[in-house]
Order: structure tokens, then sequence, then C-alpha cells
């Protein structure tokens, strides 16, 4: 939950949550290397969305290479995606997003539509 925590941020000064890299820098973001080439020659984010979101929920599973986490932004028209979790290195990354419920044709390797 603490790695989807610092993709999708709160900003306490707007009242909303944006997405790591919205400005194109994702050397913060904990990304792997393949899913920081992919955002940056797609040019797109993990919400891969055009508004920050008013509201975020999480929850996660782990798994034998990292984990999954559950996101919820929004509430009215909610995003709903699973960020695909694995260990690298010693650390958490982000290596995946699919839309909860959408399987592998979701993947932002294979899509860039909305969740």
């Amino acid at each position: 939950m603490a790695v989807a925590k610092i993709i999708f941020p709160y900003f306490p000064q707007y009242y909303y949550y944006a997405v790591c890299g919205a400005n194109g820098d994702l050397s913060q973001c904990p990304v792997t290397d393949r899913l920081k080439t992919r955002l940056m020659q797609a040019k797109l984010t993990l919400c891969r969305c055009q508004n920050p979101a008013l509201s975020f929920d999480v929850t996660a599973a782990s798994t034998q290479t990292g984990g999954v986490a559950h996101v919820i932004l929004g509430d009215q028209f909610p995003a709903k995606m699973d960020l695909v979790i694995v260990q690298t290195a010693g650390k958490l990354l982000v290596d995946d997003e699919i839309c909860t419920g959408g399987g592998p044709s979701t993947s932002i390797y294979v899509t860039d539509a909305p969740c």
C-alpha cells in the first residue's frame, strides 16, 4: 500500500490526489525501468486520466514476487486499477498496471485506455 501512496500522492494544498511523474519526471517514482520506458515512450502516467482525483482508496495482496495494490481513484466515476508490484534489488517497484477485473488486455503495455 505504501508504494501505491507514492504513485498517487496527496496534495493537501489542492485537496486532491495526483500521479507520480505527471510532470514527465519519473526519477522519484517507484517503477521498474521497463515501466518507466513504456510511460516515457507513450507519454502516459499510471493514472491514464486527465484530472486529479478527490479520493483515493487502496488495498493490497502479497504475492511470491511482490504484490498487487488495488487502487480506486475518484468517487463519482472511479478509476479502478491494479498495480503489479515486484521486488527488484531489494525495492518494491510497480511493473505493470491492469484495470481491475479487466485482465491482461488492459495492461498499460497493451493499451493506454482509461480504466
